[in-house]
């Protein structure tokens, strides 16, 4: 009798066991992509895909890191390029028709740097040779920005004074290579390099006293005579009407 209490007792316990199994509700399968969501310490899954990932665009680069940047070569042609005066080592000046042919292609390779004017001024004989030069050249006075000054450079008005003459065809030449390009920036300079030239090609050993080299340069006077710089109040010369003219001009 024991022994069927027993195995009553076990059957008893085993049929319990399974009715509990069978009540446990199944694991639901979490979707992978689903996101967890933190609501009150508690994890809750979420259906809404996550956000996609976006790159902030890179920052405009300041002013200091752009003059930073490599600036474009100047061509190769003005690397080369030397006045008669450079060629021969200061024996020799650079004559009228030499200017000219000099400046145009310095002016040719300034990437708008110099305007050269060869025929709006004049003497009897030759023309006088007018530069624009700023880091991109006005066209007229017109044309200057307002925070810009200009400044009249006047060279050769003394033909045997020969040093303003080469030094601004030196100059122009480092302007088209883009060396004084900081300078410019704030400038309009107008140059008469050779504002003499028919004195300018009247050589002689004029100044041979007191000038070493080269030994045959222009005249002190002009064409006609004239001290130039002692003719700003009559303007009898052509030369002096011409320094009045552009002063008038771009003043």
């Amino acid at each position: 009798m024991k022994k069927i209490l027993a195995l009553l007792l076990v059957l008893v316990m085993v049929a319990s066991l399974v009715a509990c199994s069978s009540d446990k509700p199944a694991e639901e399968t979490k979707d992978p992509g689903a996101e967890a969501v933190v609501t009150g310490g508690e994890d809750v899954a979420t259906d809404e895909p996550a956000p996609e990932t976006t790159v902030a665009d890179e920052p405009e680069p300041t002013e200091s890191e752009q003059a930073e940047e490599p600036q474009p070569e100047s061509p190769a042609i003005l690397d080369d390029l030397q006045t008669p005066a450079e060629r021969t080592n200061w024996q020799r000046t650079t004559s009228s028709a030499e200017v000219i042919e000099f400046l145009e292609v310095v002016a040719a390779n300034s990437g708008g740097r110099i305007i050269l004017d060869t025929t709006t001024f004049k003497t009897e004989l030759r023309p006088i040779p007018l530069m624009i030069v700023s880091d991109q050249a006005p066209a007229t006075p017109a044309d200057v920005p307002e925070d810009k000054g200009i400044v009249y450079v006047n060279c050769n008005i003394h033909s045997g004074e020969v040093e303003g003459k080469e030094a601004m065809l030196i100059f122009a030449r480092e302007v088209a290579q883009g060396k004084h390009d900081e300078l410019l920036k704030e400038l309009v300079v107008v140059i008469t390099p050779n504002v003499s030239p028919d004195g300018n090609d009247t050589l002689g050993k004029h100044r041979i006293n007191s000038q070493f080299t080269p030994k045959l340069v222009g005249t002190r006077p002009e064409a006609n005579g004239f001290n130039v710089n002692r003719d700003m109040t009559k303007l009898e010369s052509p030369v002096g009407r011409t320094i009045v003219q552009i002063m008038n001009d771009w003043d």
